[in-house]
């Protein structure tokens, strides 16, 4: 695939490295045209060079805000933020006597002349299986194979872009981990999403989904209806294997709900994602597993800290305990065992814990910098010391 890059560089401070967007333009295949993506990189992907990222895709990125709101907001949300975000932009084409746009991309073929007519003039309908190739086999490969990518999709879309979505769970779930789907058209073609949602096969997914659907005071013809009818089928589908959450925004106009339910939809999937132990493991495990990632107790200290830091330390104490599992000799995960401990009122764990970094480090004193390893001894006893003072009591 041929395409050119056009570099957009942002730098947040002096103490800071870069983080970047960039304009990639290429030949599409699938489509016959030429297309657009916007890719943003966090500055941990110009620093870390060993590691992988997660990426958002973004649909309808040619509404520059709906991309920036999204790679903007991730910091907001939580220090586990660190995603590639691709915004997959419809261009506007006149192609001979034809016009393709937005609409061809994210709605499915409709069966209904005047639904044709309404959405994409004479002669011409959805193209919205053709437009899931052309992610396939053509986007979800080139950041693949260009950035430092995990396997992990989680997508992003609003109003058509959100039926498209919809579209492609009913027809791939799996071709994404994650969906937020915002003000969708399930009025569209006769409500045909809605009967496809009705017979819709769970036996489809393979994989563990999170799926979130949002919608605001609407008041076109059939799509708070439409909408009531999804939901309460999803409902029956929410179990281990499809987290729902369903939002409505009532007060909110279809546009403007947009920065409510996307900050609530990433909010809502983060907590999810990386807030929760059996996730955080299983989801580990999985990488390292199929050999996507080298697990590192730093690595997995961090994501117990993320429960931490969110106020979760049962969480953080379920993903610490599996680290020790992994790595019984490293001392800093026990200091953290500690820590945790302490925070619930578990002196006795807590201090167990802290004895336990100070042994194991001690063993490592004739291979360590004298410095460091006094550095560290004195962190540790310093939080054993503290530990012994509750005497029994909470902290």
């Amino acid at each position: 695939m041929k395409y050119s890059i056009i570099f957009l560089m942002f730098f947040k401070s002096a103490f800071a490295i870069s983080q970047n967007i960039q304009q990639l333009t290429y030949y599409s295949e699938i489509l016959d045209q030429d297309r657009s993506l916007l890719i943003y990189t966090p500055s941990e992907f110009n620093y870390s060079l060993d590691r992988k990222f997660e990426v958002i895709y973004v649909l309808d990125a040619q509404n520059r805000e709906m991309f920036d709101f999204v790679h903007s907001s991730l910091r907001f949300i939580s220090n586990q933020s660190n995603f590639i975000v691709v915004g997959i932009q419809s261009p506007y084409l006149e192609i001979e006597d034809k016009v393709y746009g937005r609409n061809h991309d994210m709605l499915p073929t409709a069966k209904d002349e005047n639904v044709k007519d309404k959405y994409f003039g004479t002669n011409s309908n959805g193209n919205a299986d053709n437009f899931m190739k052309h992610l396939e086999e053509e986007i979800f490969l080139l950041i693949q194979n260009n950035y430092r990518a995990l396997p992990f999709k989680l997508a992003v879309g609003h109003s058509n872009s959100a039926t498209f979505l919809s579209h492609c769970f009913l027809e791939q779930p799996d071709m994404f981990d994650a969906y937020i789907i915002q003000s969708p058209n399930y009025a569209y073609d006769n409500e045909q999403l809605v009967k496809r949602f009705k017979s819709f096969d769970q036996n489809k997914i393979k994989k563990k989904k999170f799926f979130y659907l949002s919608n605001a005071g609407e008041k076109w013809d059939g799509w708070q209806e439409s909408h009531v009818v999804v939901y309460s089928i999803l409902q029956k589908i929410h179990s281990d294997k499809v987290h729902i959450i369903h939002r409505q925004f009532p007060e909110s106009e279809h546009w403007s709900s947009y920065s409510k339910s996307c900050l609530d939809g990433l909010s809502s999937f983060i907590d999810y994602q990386f807030h929760n132990a059996e996730n955080v493991i299983s989801y580990h495990q999985y990488l390292a597993e199929n050999n996507i990632i080298e697990l590192t107790p730093d690595h997995i200290n961090t994501m117990a800290y993320q429960c931490f830091w969110k106020h979760k330390p049962l969480e953080a104490i379920e993903i610490i305990e599996w680290a020790i599992t992994v790595f019984p000799n490293n001392d800093n995960l026990y200091d953290s065992r500690g820590e945790f401990y302490e925070s619930i009122g578990n002196n006795e764990e807590a201090r167990e814990s802290c004895e336990m970094a100070i042994e194991i480090l001690r063993t490592k004193e004739g291979s360590m910098d004298r410095d460091k390893f006094q550095n560290q001894l004195n962190i540790y006893q310093k939080n054993l010391d503290r530990v012994k003072a509750h005497n029994g009591k909470s902290p």
